[in-house]
């Protein structure tokens, strides 16, 4: 009996993750000139990139899931491939990740385009600003890889929409891929894991 009461958590757990955590995948790439303005790019579902001029970035917004606060979070994974637009040219490649705020998920029929106030931007907006994440490269007639496994981001929900932010000068990225899972805290999944076993072994013959 014991045997079957831990199959029966050990199911259910992995109902659990099944059923609560989503995973979406994207693609994107784009072309910069050497003044800094995007000339051709784009991303899966007819995705565009966007400037906003009150903070410098070119965002590309792909539809996460319905916003669920603490405990769910969200977790990435990132590839891309930088090189020289012209390669006789300096490039210069900074990157981030951004998110739609709780407070612009009411508007959820479409990610928080410009215009837009400095205001606005900053409340419809996060933008991850930690340390070590967003680094500029500067390169000549060269080409690297990024990737990003596994990160969460540093927010306590999982946002409605999610955004690739990028800018400098006379630069490629091909081969965008981004991984966008929403899942929550493992303390969650236990909670429920630990309440179906009580459920079977108060109902066990």
């Amino acid at each position: 009996m014991k045997k079957v009461l831990w199959l029966s958590f050990l199911s259910v757990l992995f109902c659990a993750v099944s059923v609560n955590a989503t995973l979406r995948e994207d693609v994107f790439n784009v072309a910069v000139d050497s003044q800094g303005q995007v000339i051709s790019g784009g991303g899966s579902g007819g995705a565009h990139w966007y400037y906003y001029p009150n903070t410098n970035w070119w965002n590309i917004w792909f539809y996460d899931d319905p916003l669920k606060l603490d405990p769910w979070y969200k977790i990435i994974d990132l590839s891309m491939t930088i090189s020289s637009l012209d390669p006789a040219a300096q490039s210069r490649f900074r990157y981030t990740i951004n998110w739609s705020t709780p407070a612009w998920s009411p508007n959820s029929n479409a990610p928080p385009l410009p215009p837009l106030s400095v205001d606005e931007e900053n409340l419809w907006i996060g933008r991850d600003g930690s340390p070590g994440f967003s680094v500029t490269y500067t390169f000549t007639d060269k080409s690297f890889d990024l990737k990003l496994d596994r990160y969460k981001l540093p927010i306590p929900y999982n946002p409605e929409w999610i955004s690739i932010d990028i800018r400098g000068y006379n630069f490629k990225i091909t081969d965008g891929f981004i991984r966008h899972e929403c899942i929550p805290e493992p303390a969650t999944l236990m909670f429920l894991g630990l309440g179906s076993l009580i459920f079977f072994r108060k109902n066990a013959p």
